[in-house]
């Protein structure tokens, strides 16, 4: 019976059939997802389009939630002086120093039975995010907010600002824009053009690069703030582990090793894409979407018009330059 379902090659043709649709399953959780949080969002829109919601004057996607805001103004959501914040503007490293913090907290987590990336270190802005009260000291916590609300609060532990140049950002952040609005969404993708106008209004998730920058660089002095730079990663990652671990203190730095494995790229994406679903999408090209890319350092220059070059240099000129900020922190 078997042989005769698969004769003429019917059988090959119906494992293709299925390889192709379950390669679009993840696809599909990511655009339900979306459209459950586009359901339940009550934020006011962002003048400007592309689905910007305005949570307390800063333009973020829908995802965020003001009710997760809330937690954080009524006190429903405790600070621990063990926690460790990862926070950054998007597109600056991020993932990369989430990995590095858990490693160095001795979190294993990078098999295939283990909890997910996002859960061991959550954004807790999100309308889905985890509830983290039962997570053990020290808690990793992820947030691409300004230094200000939560993020400068009394007892809200340390903070591990990264940072990386604008350009590079704004050349990752419009890829990764672009994936999301292509496979979430549904949306076509956004032109350099279009992005580069954008990027300088800060009307992108998360707002003005420049002023996120301004606001973490003052509390720069503060013995709970640590400046992790991208720059610094990429040119000796293991001595830029090694700064970390004594900032975090306790016994970080017996862990150096495992963070700068754990911290490869190679071994990140497969951690990344250790589902098997998520493989076969990636591989078939039915889904975009990641949050690695091999970012070089420096390539962002040559990936955009003169005209934005100059205007990212006017703005330096007149917002990061009169603070002291090294020119070489943001080019």
């Amino acid at each position: 019976m078997g042989r005769a379902m698969c004769m003429g090659g019917s059988c090959v043709a119906f494992l293709g059939v299925l390889i192709g649709l379950l390669a679009y399953v993840p696809k599909i959780r990511l655009r339900m997802m979306d459209r459950r949080h586009r359901s339940e969002a009550t934020e006011p829109f962002w003048p400007g389009g592309y689905n910007l919601r305005n949570v307390s004057g800063i333009p973020v996607g829908v995802a965020v939630s003001t009710g997760a805001m809330d937690k954080w103004k009524t006190g429903e959501f405790v600070h621990r002086p063990t926690d460790a914040w990862v926070t950054s503007y998007p597109k600056s490293g991020t993932t990369l120093a989430q990995v590095i913090v858990m490693s160095l907290f001795n979190r294993t987590f990078w098999s295939t039975a283990a909890p997910d990336l996002i859960l061991g270190c959550p954004t807790y802005d999100r309308r889905d995010s985890p509830d983290i009260e039962p997570y053990p000291n020290p808690r990793c916590l992820k947030s691409h907010w300004q230094a200000r609300d939560h993020l400068t609060s009394p007892g809200r532990g340390r903070v591990i600002w990264v940072t990386r140049h604008v350009a590079d950002v704004a050349k990752s952040f419009h890829n990764f824009w672009n994936q999301l609005r292509v496979d979430i969404e549904g949306e076509e993708p956004i032109s350099l053009e279009v992005f580069e106008r954008l990027f300088l209004e800060g009307v992108l998730p998360y707002g003005s690069w420049f002023e996120h920058f301004e606001s973490y660089w003052k509390q720069r002095h503060d013995p709970n703030v640590y400046m992790l730079r991208y720059e610094d990663l990429r040119r000796d990652r293991r001595a830029a582990i090694e700064g970390l671990a004594k900032f975090l203190g306790g016994n970080a730095t017996e862990f150096v090793d495992n963070a700068f494995h754990a911290s490869e790229f190679e071994q990140m994406k497969i951690t990344e894409n250790r589902r098997p679903l998520r493989r076969l999408a990636m591989k078939l090209g039915t889904l975009q979407h990641s949050r690695l890319r091999m970012g070089q350092t420096g390539e962002g220059k040559n990936s955009f018009s003169p005209e934005f070059m100059a205007a990212l240099e006017k703005k330096y000129t007149e917002i990061l330059e009169p603070l002291g900020v090294p020119r070489e922190y943001v080019f």
